[in-house]
C-alpha cells in the first residue's frame, strides 16, 4: 500500500516538473529574443558576449569549487555576501530616490507623519484606493521613525539602507537554507547564482513590496527549515521557531500577498506525499505564528489608518479585468483604474469588473486569450531588466553610478540583466530535466519551489502582468537549480535535506 502511494506521489511530482519543462522553452526563447524587440535598450551582439562571458566565468568557478576545501568555501561565501551588501549600500547612497509613482505616496505620507509627529495616515485619496500598499507604508513608517530617533533625517537614504538590509537578509537566510538542504559545494554554486543576480542591485535603492517580501519570505523559510531539523533537540525551541516562521510569513504576505504561494505549495506537497499527520503537526504552530503576526498587525493598522476603505478599495477583480486587456497586453491601464474608481460602492466595483473581464475574454476568443497569456508570462518572467528603470530614474542627484545603471551607459547593465535572465531560465530548464531523470527521491525544497513557481505562473494567467513581479520569486526559483548543481559537483539527492534529524 505504501509502495503504491509512493508511486502515485512520484507520478504527481513528475507531472508538475514536466509541466514546468514544457513552459520553460518558450520563456527561454522570449528571453533570448527580447534584444531584437528593443534595439535601443539592448544589443544582440553584446547580449551574446555577456552570456558567453558569464558562462565561462561560472564554469571556471565550478572547476575551482570542486577542488577548494569546503570550510574555505563557506568563509568565502560570507565574504561575497558582505561584498554584495557593500555594493548595494553604495548604490542606495548614490541613487537616493524621488519617485513619481506608487513609492512616492509611501515616502511622502511617512515623511509628513514622522516630521509632524503624527501616527495616522492623512492621504485617504491614495491609500483608500490602493489598500494593498498600506502594510508596506506601515513598515516604512517605523523605519523612518527609527531613523529620526537616531537623528537621521535623510529618509530616502534610510529607506534605501533598509531595503539593502532586506536583500542582505535574503542572502544570509538563503545561504543558511541552502547549506541545510544540500552539500557545501552545490550550496556555494547556488549562492554565486543568487549574488550575481543583477535584479537586486538594480532595485537596491527601491524599497517596495518585491524586495521587502523577498527578504521576509526567505527568512520565514529559514526559520521553518531550522524548526524541522530541530526535532529531538528541544521541543520548545522547535515550537518557537515554527511560530516565528509563521509570524514572519504573515508580515511578508501582508507586504505582498503572493508570498502565501510558498505556504500553499508546502501544503500541496504534503498532500501529494500523503503526509497528513506531519501537515497537522507542523501546521498548528505555523498557524499560531500567522495568528500572532495578525495580532500585531491589526492594532497597528487601526492605530495608523483612521478611515474606512470598504467602498474605496480597488478590489482584486479590477486587476483580473486589467489582466484580460488585449490592447495593453494585460498590463496597467489608467483608463481601467479611473473607471473602477467611478463605481461608488465595493459591490458595484466587483460587478463592473467581473462584467468587464467576461466581455474581454469573449472578445479575445480562444486564440486571442492564448496569445495574451503567452505574452503576459513572457512579460513577467522573460524580461531580464524587470523594468527597473521605470522606478529608479528619478533621484536627488545623478551621481556617476547613475549613468551606468540608468543613464547613458545603462545599455551594458541592462544587457547583462537580460543575458543573466536567459541563462538563469535555461539552467532551470536543464535542472528540471535532471530532476526528472534522477531515480533518487527528489528534494523537498526543490519540489516545494517547483509547485510555488508553477502556482505563480498560473496566477499571472489571470492577473495584471509586470516584469517587476518576478523579483519576489527569485530565491525559490534559484532553489530549482539544486538538482543541476548536485550533478555538476557529484553530489546526489539524498545526501541531506530538510527531513527531520
Amino acid at each position: 500500500m505504501k509502495t503504491k502511494r509512493k508511486q502515485t506521489s512520484n507520478k504527481l511530482l513528475n507531472l508538475i516538473l514536466w509541466i514546468i519543462v514544457l513552459i520553460l522553452p518558450y520563456l527561454c526563447y522570449r528571453s533570448f529574443t527580447l534584444p531584437l524587440q528593443f534595439p535601443d535598450e539592448y544589443s544582440e551582439k553584446l547580449l551574446l558576449i555577456c552570456a558567453a562571458a558569464y558562462l565561462a566565468v561560472f564554469l571556471a568557478v565550478l572547476f575551482a569549487v570542486q577542488r577548494f576545501p569546503e570550510k574555505g568555501l563557506v568563509i568565502f561565501g560570507y565574504v561575497m555576501i558582505a561584498c554584495a551588501a557593500a555594493a548595494q549600500l553604495y548604490i542606495a547612497d548614490q541613487m537616493q530616490l524621488l519617485p513619481e509613482i506608487d513609492l512616492f505616496f509611501t515616502i511622502d505620507q511617512n515623511k509628513a507623519m514622522v516630521e509632524e509627529g503624527l501616527h495616522a495616515f492623512t492621504n485617504r485619496a491614495y491609500f483608500g484606493v490602493y489598500t494593498n500598499n498600506i502594510p508596506l507604508t506601515i513598515v516604512i513608517y517605523w523605519v523612518f521613525r527609527m531613523a529620526k530617533a537616531l537623528g537621521f533625517h535623510n529618509y530616502e537614504l534610510a529607506g534605501g539602507i533598509f531595503n539593502v538590509g532586506m536583500n542582505l537578509l535574503t542572502y544570509m537566510a538563503g545561504y543558511g537554507i541552502i547549506r541545510r538542504v544540500t552539500s557545501e559545494r552545490p550550496a556555494f554554486l547556488l549562492l554565486v547564482v543568487l549574488l550575481t543576480n543583477p535584479a537586486l542591485y538594480a532595485y537596491a535603492s527601491y524599497y517596495y513590496t518585491d524586495t521587502i517580501s523577498l527578504g521576509l519570505t526567505t527568512f520565514a523559510i529559514y526559520l521553518f527549515v531550522c524548526a524541522v531539523q530541530a526535532t529531538g533537540k528541544s521541543g520548545k525551541r522547535q515550537i518557537v521557531l515554527f511560530v516565528l516562521s509563521g509570524a514572519v510569513l504573515f508580515w511578508a504576505a501582508k507586504v505582498r500577498v503572493t508570498t502565501l504561494f510558498v505556504l500553499i505549495a508546502a501544503m500541496v506537497y504534503a498532500v501529494i506525499m500523503g503526509e497528513w499527520k506531519k501537515l497537522v503537526k507542523l501546521g498548528i504552530p505555523v498557524m499560531a505564528g500567522l495568528l500572532a503576526g495578525m495580532a500585531l498587525y491589526l492594532p497597528l493598522y487601526h492605530y495608523q489608518v483612521p478611515f474606512d476603505t470598504k467602498d474605496t478599495d480597488i478590489t482584486w477583480q479590477h486587476f483580473v479585468a486589467m489582466g484580460a486587456d488585449m490592447e495593453t497586453t494585460g498590463r496597467y491601464n489608467q483608463g481601467d483604474y479611473e473607471e473602477t474608481c467611478e463605481q461608488p460602492t465595493h459591490e458595484e466595483k466587483v460587478v463592473y469588473n467581473v462584467a468587464k473581464w467576461k466581455k474581454r475574454v469573449r472578445e479575445n476568443g480562444i486564440a486571442g486569450s492564448w496569445t495574451l497569456i503567452c505574452n503576459k508570462e513572457a512579460t513577467v518572467w522573460s524580461y531580464g531588466s524587470k523594468q527597473y528603470y521605470q522606478y529608479v530614474q528619478f533621484v536627488k542627484d545623478k551621481q556617476p553610478i547613475y549613468d551606468w545603471i540608468e543613464g547613458e551607459h545603462a545599455i551594458y547593465f541592462r544587457t547583462y540583466m537580460q543575458a543573466y535572465n536567459s541563462l538563469f531560465l535555461s539552467a532551470i530548464l536543464a535542472s528540471m530535466l535532471a530532476a526528472l531523470l534522477k531515480r533518487k527521491q527528489k528534494r523537498i525544497l526543490t519540489c516545494v519551489a517547483a509547485i510555488d513557481w508553477l502556482g505563480a505562473v498560473m496566477f499571472y494567467v489571470l492577473w495584471e502582468a509586470h516584469p517587476r513581479q518576478s523579483v519576489s520569486y527569485l530565491f525559490l526559483m534559484t532553489m530549482l537549480l539544486i538538482p543541476l548543481f548536485e550533478i555538476a559537483v557529484g553530489r546526489g539527492a539524498g545526501d541531506s535535506d530538510i527531513e527531520e534529524e
